[in-house]
């Protein structure tokens, strides 16, 4: 307590010190309230994000379980997957499925 009343004395002998020292009180004040904004922002980014991702990854999950039931539900006895896998290399005609690719093939089945 004595220490906070020795600066007083010696800030009210120097007014000009005065204001340096309430100038860079404020801008503490500011750094300080800055970086919790700053944090604030950065977590609701990342909350954000990963939900995003969540949502997208259930999505694609979804797909890709619909087609395993579909396979499932539509085959006689037991059928590999690796098969499947491999129907689909087949189809491609580049590194990449194309819709064209599908249709392709579809007339190709309907054609024999």
């Amino acid at each position: 307590m004595e220490q906070i009343q020795e600066l007083l004395e010696i800030l009210k002998q120097t007014p000009e010190m005065a204001l340096w020292a309430l100038s860079l009180y404020f801008l503490f004040i500011l750094l300080k309230l800055a970086s919790w904004v700053y944090t604030l922002k950065v977590v609701a980014q990342q909350f954000i994000k990963r939900y995003f991702n969540y949502r997208d990854k259930s999505l694609s999950n979804k797909r890709g379980v619909e087609i395993a039931d579909y396979f499932e539900s539509c085959k006689i006895s037991s059928v590999d997957y690796n098969l499947l896998i491999d129907l689909l290399n087949n189809i491609k005609s580049s590194s990449y499925i194309h819709e064209s690719d599908i249709r392709k093939a579809i007339k190709k089945i309907k054609a024999e």
